[in-house]
């Protein structure tokens, strides 16, 4: 009898270890849009995206619409329906719910900023607020800053300013290769801007690179 109880105990501890191992994975969502998105599908499908915007939903999602969509890439795993998956409950943006914090120093490496709402140059600082900031060239995990952020980062005696890109109209090239003209696409073409790349080294900022705009 006793050993009965030790075979019964030990299938229901093996059962519960099994059932606890086992991963819960998240429902696809139907997206406002009527589009069904699987984030957890997307990002195992998807490293590079994962390795560059982490795995956030809104930020697959929003990969998805600007550019996974036109690369081939699945929302969902193939089958999946609309029976399968829940309404998206969409939350209010982190630039309405998040009070900046202000960053003034980055450690060395490499970074990309994405979405960026505010942009100033300076002959000493970079000041910037983004949604969102990543390292790119760390093995580990990278440093990462999912809300939304103030920047106010010092800049090197030498810098190298970056932008080639096309204006709005897709026709009109726009060039900058110091620190002024760079400014000035700041001014005036912000909002187009999708993502800027970052270099830090000695805790100062090396170099800035703008090079695509938002669909």
């Amino acid at each position: 009898m006793k050993n009965s109880k030790k075979i019964v105990t030990g299938a229901v501890a093996a059962a519960l270890t099994l059932a606890l191992a086992i991963p819960v994975c998240a429902s696809p969502k139907i997206m406002p849009d009527g589009t069904i998105f699987d984030a957890e599908y997307y990002a195992a499908q998807n490293p590079d995206v994962v390795a560059a915007l982490g795995t956030d939903e809104a930020l697959l999602y929003q990969h998805y619409e600007l550019c996974g969509k036109a690369e081939g890439r699945l929302a969902a795993a193939p089958g999946t329906t609309a029976d399968m998956a829940v309404p998206y409950e969409e939350t209010a943006p982190a630039s309405e719910t998040a009070t900046p914090e202000v960053v003034t120093s980055l450690p060395d490496g490499n970074y990309m900023c994405y979405q960026l709402t505010a942009a100033n140059l300076t002959k000493k600082k970079l000041q910037l607020t983004t949604d969102y900031l990543t390292q790119t060239d760390t093995e580990g995990d990278p440093l990462q800053y999912g809300d939304v952020t103030t920047f106010d980062l010092p800049l090197a005696k030498k810098v190298k300013y970056s932008a080639d890109m096309l204006e709005s109209d897709g026709l009109t090239p726009i060039k900058a290769n110091t620190n002024a003209k760079l400014q000035k696409v700041f001014t005036e073409h912000l909002n187009y801007v999708n993502h800027m790349y970052l270099t830090v080294k000695n805790g100062k900022v090396t170099k800035i690179l703008v090079d695509d705009l938002v669909d």
